[in-house]
């Protein structure tokens, strides 16, 4: 990958455009008009996103500025925000700026490590090593978080599990333990099994990419399929695409199913993963209605446990093969 960063007006107008629209997909096919409490300017267009473990995504835009973020929903408290300059798109760089591929022409999000440590987001690095559509760059003598490409819908957990580092996430979590009786329990059970939710879905995709890359796979983007997979990876002609469902309810189940065939169609020559609770799928009533359908479009099953700290991935009766022969079972002969 060779990065340049965008200095027109026209190239970042082009990028944030297919941003919104990655976004507009991320939240469900939905966007709502939005201002915060405190805009940047009067005539400030602002447009919010779906809502997940507390947090919603927003785009705050004037005719000179771009300000893309995430914030708790109680009282648009902001977790995490790169303001890009519209006029002079590369004047902000070393706070943040939209860079292309050389190679795909794709646009991709730089955050630098002293932005966020001014957020009070540190070890960015570390703490999200392995996410998904998040790197690490070295630019000049800085180093920046990498997000994108832009144009691919999972930006939007990229982003939140950026956001999800801020001490303000964290405090607020513990801060329902502060509510008293029914309230204080209904709150806090609602914001805790999202939040394990997300980081439990986080957590086995980590464990399955690691899984992948030990047999010899690397990262790719799957662009056959009418929908631009959410985790893909290759090795040589054999490409692995991955989508996964993080809870049982129907329609989350329903929708994962749904990218799927989009992303990786059957003759497409890619073959589709489902990556989802153990919990679930061991239920057998969650995944026997959808047998037929995951049969005609290949898909291979893979479940997980999380135990809190970590997922551990498992052999599932909808499976190629046994978890010890999952890279033999997911490639084609």
């Amino acid at each position: 990958m060779t990065l340049r960063i965008i200095e027109g007006v026209d190239q970042f107008d082009a990028a944030i455009a297919r941003l919104e629209t990655a976004l507009r997909i991320w939240g469900g096919g939905e966007s709502q008009t939005w201002r915060a409490a405190a805009p940047v300017r009067a005539d400030t267009d602002g447009v919010s996103f779906a809502r997940r473990d507390d947090l919603y995504l927003y785009l705050e835009k004037t005719p000179g500025a771009v300000r893309l973020g995430a914030a708790l929903a109680d009282g648009d408290r902001d977790l995490f925000s790169a303001t890009l300059p519209r006029d002079d798109p590369a004047s902000a760089r070393v706070r943040c700026a939209i860079a292309e591929d050389d190679e795909d022409g794709r646009a991709h999000l730089l955050v630098s490590a002293e932005a966020l440590k001014a957020q009070r987001i540190r070890d960015p690095f570390g703490r999200l090593a392995g996410v998904h559509m998040v790197r690490r760059a070295r630019v000049g003598e800085r180093d920046y978080v990498l997000l994108g490409p832009l144009d691919a819908p999972p930006i939007g957990d990229a982003l939140l599990a950026l956001a999800g580092l801020s001490p303000l996430f964290e405090r607020h979590v513990e801060s329902l333990a502060s509510f008293e009786g029914e309230a204080r329990d209904a709150l806090y059970a609602a914001t805790r099994a999202v939040t394990v939710r997300h980081r439990a879905a986080v957590s086995a995709t980590q464990a399955l990419a690691e899984r992948l890359r030990a047999e010899g796979f690397a990262p790719d983007i799957a662009e056959t399929g009418a929908l631009q997979a959410a985790f893909a990876m290759s090795r040589g002609p054999d490409t692995i695409v991955v989508e996964t469902c993080a809870c049982a309810q129907l329609g989350v189940f329903s929708a994962a199913v749904g990218r799927l065939a989009l992303s990786a169609p059957p003759g497409a020559g890619l073959q589709p993963v489902l990556l989802m609770p153990a919990a679930a799928a061991g239920r057998g009533e969650s995944l026997a209605p959808f047998a037929a359908a995951l049969t005609v479009l290949g898909v291979c099953v893979v479940t997980f446990d999380f135990d809190g700290q970590r997922a551990v991935l498992n052999a599932s009766p909808h499976g190629a093969a046994a978890l010890g022969d999952l890279a033999a079972a997911l490639i084609r002969d």
